[in-house]
């Protein structure tokens, strides 16, 4: 039990801290210290963290501008970003902060930086939006390099990194926009998300062979990499197009194209995906409010998250055989599509994959694509769900306040989460047995549905499946209760 009323702990978190001391000691038993627990504590000289502590919040010390001393115990796992920004009594005699090895924050302004052997660790955002820095000098001892550590370091021109380096994080350089040249070492296994994206002036960068992963929109933006064709190509993905053509072809080579590399293109009519191509990454031509035409080849077998997302002009695709996922809104708000056959190897057809494709609709106002029902075009009160149905998808009828009554096919295996969401006019509707799963806010809102029967087969109930809905529940299975069913 806690002793010391100016620590607020909950559950083995040291959420705020309310005292003045000058020192001291964190109590035993804590595991976190939450964010920004000390922040602005001004009088604070000296901290001593004890062993079981395993994480440090987000600005946890933030501003603890009389701290000169602090220790970090060994079970120490995780640190938050600017945990300790601006405790300028921390720093060295270079104006940096660096604990255990982690240069933290860097106190003043620079347009020269040499990093000093020993950090093995740049923190999240340490350098963020140092405008002024120029020129950086890593250590021989660094091995990772965090999240947005020289986000919008606008002034940098060159980065030369160590041997021994094995991480970049996401967003790390993203708009440093004077970066001219990149050398990356060969002991680098990981480039984040966006680590690059938007380095205008970026024109030369060489990229090891052990290279294991790039992230997403890791050079998006990167306008002076590209190619006399217009593409900017980084180990084999095609993160970004420049040209002006209306009718594009990927060249060989390429086996993915990257996240939102075509995205909301003014010009593309036309894209033909070539062999070698293997997964269209997400939001890739999103947004492409003139493509009408999609050509893709065999060996695709991953059209990623919002690829197509609102191409409003896209009245048919051809899916290869080889294709085996079609993720989450991959042709979401795609309302000119007309036609859409799933090759036998899907394996996934992701939440909304066919949402608001109005096209799709059938003579009843159902866009149901291999088995799930997306959505409801029609205007009946009265609703008789096709056999072919297995799957009410996500949002199918959500704010549908006109619909009084459906009947689910006994081939329904899962309602999908806000399936139903505010149908507030729906008084009956059958659950047949064979559903399994019932999503989270399936039903939240149908304030006139009086009963329900949840047949044996159901195995799972999302969170506020039933909340503010006053229907008697009546449960067939022993593994749910009054208190379980989410209302």
């Amino acid at each position: 039990m806690n002793e010391n009323p100016n620590f607020e702990i909950t559950n083995g978190i040291l959420k705020k801290y309310h005292g003045n001391a000058s020192e001291i000691s964190i109590p035993e038993g804590i595991r976190e210290i939450g964010a920004w627990a000390f922040s602005g504590c001004e009088t604070l000289f000296r901290v001593t963290i004890p062993d079981g502590v395993e994480e440090i919040g987000e600005g946890a010390f933030w501003s603890c501008a009389s701290l000169t001393e602090i220790r970090l115990p060994a079970t120490l796992k995780k640190i938050g970003k600017a945990a300790f920004g601006r405790c300028e009594n921390l720093r060295d005699e270079n104006g940096f902060i660096i604990l255990r090895g982690i240069l933290f924050d860097v106190c003043g302004m620079k347009t020269q930086a040499e990093i000093p052997e020993g950090v093995k660790e740049i923190a999240e955002s340490a350098f963020s939006s140092q405008t002024s820095l120029e020129t950086i000098t890593f250590p021989k001892s660094l091995i990772k390099i965090r999240n947005h550590a020289f986000f919008a370091c606008y002034n940098l021109t060159e980065l030369i990194f160590p041997e021994g380096l094995q991480s970049i994080g996401e967003s790390a350089f993203e708009g440093c926009r004077s970066v001219r040249k990149i050398q990356i070492p060969q002991s680098l296994k990981k480039i984040g998300d966006r680590s690059f994206c938007g380095c205008e002036q970026l024109s030369e960068i060489y990229i090891p062979s052990d290279l294991q992963t790039i992230g997403d929109e890791a050079f998006l933006g990167c306008v002076n990499l590209k190619n006399a064709d217009g593409f900017t190509v980084v180990k084999g993905i095609l993160f970004d197009y420049f040209g002006f053509e209306d009718n594009v072809t990927i060249p060989e080579g390429i086996h993915e194209i990257g996240a939102y590399a075509f995205a909301q293109s003014e010009r593309l009519k036309e894209i033909t995906v070539t062999f070698g191509v293997e997964k269209i990454g997400k939001g890739a031509f999103s947004m492409c409010d003139h493509l009408e035409r999609v050509n893709l080849s065999e060996g695709l077998a991953e059209i990623g998250r919002d690829a197509f997302f609102k191409c409003p002009n896209l009245a048919e695709i051809h899916l290869p055989k080889t294709l085996e996922c079609i993720d989450e809104r991959a042709f979401f708000g795609c309302s000119g599509l007309k036609t859409v056959h799933i090759p036998d190897g899907v394996r996934t057809l992701g939440p909304y994959a066919f949402g608001g494709c109005r096209g799709l609709r059938d003579e009843n106002g159902f866009v149901i694509v291999r088995g799930v029902l997306f959505n409801y075009f029609g205007e009946e009160t009265s609703l008789v769900i096709p056999q072919n149905v297995t799957t009410v998808g996500k949002d199918a009828f959500s704010w549908k306040s006109g619909l009084n009554s459906v009947q689910l096919p006994e081939n329904t295996i899962e309602i999908g989460a806000y399936a139903f969401f505010h149908c507030s006019g729906l008084t009956e509707i059958n659950i047949p047995n064979g559903v399994k799963r019932i999503g989270e806010c399936a039903f939240l809102g149908c304030k006139n549905l009086k009963y329900i029967s949840i047949p044996k087969s159901v195995t799972e109930i999302g969170s506020g499946a039933f909340y503010d809905c006053p229907a008697e529940i009546v449960y067939s299975n022993d593994i749910f209760s009054s208190n379980t069913h989410s209302k």
